[in-house]
């Protein structure tokens, strides 16, 4: 019998006993608990995950970049079948999962060349259901979706089913939810709306282009 030996839990968090005791707990960086789940992402990319659940997928194409970000799936309940899927060349500060992934056949998509700055917060479920005078849930989580070629600004908000066209600027501090499919656009606010068009932008200095 081993005097100290470390167990995981389903809720994500590591055990800790001594002589059978429990002593001391903490979540690891890295944690899966279920069937079939698949994570590929470069060596280079700082990430921490948490997944419950089964066919879940963390899938994410080489960058150049270190990026950093926090993923969790399932914590609160399993989720299954669920697919993030990240393009090439992503560069972010910090990428935060404020809530876990809830809802089973979820899916996420951020396209290539992608830029998001630090505080970066994903809302992909509500912690709640809500009803309507019906009785029917209006809150239920399918996907977000980010186009190529999108800058998102510091501490930005990004919530359930919300989409994002290629080449778009998403503004500091804004609380983004709903679809936004027209290209090139400025999004600023809270809530977030369509402040400028037909703008472009590029990951060099202004300084450069004087």
């Amino acid at each position: 019998m081993k005097l100290l030996k470390k167990v995981p839990h389903g809720n994500g968090h590591m055990y800790v006993y001594l002589f059978g005791i429990k002593i001391a707990s903490f979540k690891p960086d890295h944690f899966i608990n279920g069937k079939n789940n698949v994570v590929k992402i470069p060596k280079n990319a700082c990430f921490t995950y948490k997944i419950i659940g089964n066919n879940n997928k963390i899938i994410m194409a080489d960058t150049t970049y270190n990026p950093h970000a926090n993923i969790k799936i399932g914590l609160i309940a399993p989720c299954n079948n669920c697919e993030i899927k990240i393009g090439k060349n992503l560069h972010i500060g910090s990428l935060e999962f404020v809530t876990p992934i809830q809802e089973d056949g979820m899916k996420i998509e951020i396209g290539d060349d992608c830029m998001f700055s630090v505080g970066t917060e994903f809302v992909p479920s509500d912690s709640h259901a809500i009803f309507d005078e019906t009785g029917r849930v209006r809150n239920i989580a399918k996907h977000i979706k980010i186009g190529n070629h999108v800058w998102v600004g510091a501490n930005v908000t990004i919530c359930k089913n919300t989409e994002i066209a290629d080449g778009c600027i998403v503004g500091t501090h804004s609380v983004v939810s709903g679809k936004f499919t027209e290209p090139n656009c400025v999004i600023a606010g809270n809530p977030a709306r369509v402040i400028r068009k037909n703008t472009t932008w590029d990951v060099r200095l202004p300084k450069d282009f004087i």
